[in-house]
């Protein structure tokens, strides 16, 4: 899906100002494309949208989190009473239809909350892997910081790739690496450009 993203000949090409495909056919940038969008959807979760399938839940609370963030919708969730499962559905705070329902209260944290008929807040059936849910993860559309981001990023790489280091495109001083699994060889700018899209820490 990385290339939806960002496209090798409309976006990059002339980003790096090349004129043409180099003679690999652009085998290699293509390379560099997909592992830089990797490595900054290991900081913002993914953006193109991606299927989870099945993820397993532990119940007793009244909210899960899912864990592949952003979450752009929930396609089923099933939880597990005693033997028997229930299909829950999607039924916001104020629109109540029964005692199987929930909400998403959170999509940039994937929090999803059991709701009542009255919409109150319900726990979930106690047990151990009784909840299943299938969602889909991402965002809509790609924003534009992260867009600009994937761009300098790959403009980076290539550059020190080429040049052995020596900046070929004006490179500024914020060049020093930042902090964070991707830290070496993410240049600060492009740290910064993450910033509103950087995936929230959950605890508990």
């Amino acid at each position: 899906m990385t290339t939806e993203i960002v496209d090798l000949q409309a976006d990059v090409l002339p980003y790096l100002g090349l004129k043409s495909m180099p003679s690999d056919g652009g085998a290699k940038l293509q390379g560099i494309i997909d592992a830089c969008i990797s490595s900054i959807e290991f900081e913002t979760g993914p953006i193109s949208a991606t299927t989870i399938t099945n993820e397993i839940h532990d119940g007793g609370d009244t909210s899960i989190y899912l864990r592949t963030v952003p979450v752009i919708s929930v396609t089923t969730m099933t939880e597990i009473i005693g033997m028997i499962p229930y299909t829950l559905t999607l039924q916001p705070v104020g629109a109540p239809v029964d005692n199987f329902g929930f909400s998403i209260d959170d999509y940039a944290a994937g929090r999803i909350t059991r709701r009542s008929a009255g919409s109150q807040p319900f726990p979930f059936y106690a047990n151990t892997g009784n909840i299943s849910v299938t969602y889909v993860a991402g965002m809509s559309a790609t924003p534009p910081n992260l867009r600009l981001a994937i761009l300098e990023f790959v403009k980076h790489i290539y550059q020190w790739g080429q040049q052995a280091n020596r900046p070929a495109f004006g490179a500024a001083p914020d060049e020093v690496p930042g902090p964070g699994p991707t830290g070496y060889l993410m240049p600060n700018r492009v740290r910064e450009l993450l910033e509103p899209n950087l995936r929230p820490i959950v605890i508990g």
